[in-house]
């Protein structure tokens, strides 16, 4: 937790400019309600979760293992709140970030 203040203003002065709004529609589109800030928090808790130190996704940040995917998945649901709110935002950073993430690697 005391990573993710940083991760939103990386996130703010980063990304933001590039596809925040398009973020908020998308995720407004799907039934978010959501604001701005709150939806920036939980993509920063969800990098965070998934975040891995080398080559072994099963890491946790402070260097402990997940169990299995499910388990990393079960700690993302409890920090999005629900099934359907994880899904949500993983669904919408995948329509919007990917294709950045593309664009700007090419």
């Amino acid at each position: 937790m005391a990573a993710i203040p940083r991760l939103i203003q990386n996130f703010r002065f980063g990304l933001y400019d590039l596809a925040g709004r398009q973020l908020a529609e998308q995720y407004q589109a799907r039934g978010g309600d959501a604001d701005d800030l709150e939806l920036m928090r939980r993509m920063s808790l969800f990098c965070r979760i998934y975040e891995h130190e080398g080559g072994n996704p099963m890491q946790k940040p402070d260097g402990s293992f997940w169990a299995d995917e499910n388990d990393v998945w079960d700690c993302w649901m409890g920090f999005a709140g629900s099934e359907s709110e994880a899904q949500r935002i993983c669904d919408v950073m995948e329509t919007v970030l990917r294709p950045l993430h593309q664009e700007l690697a090419a």
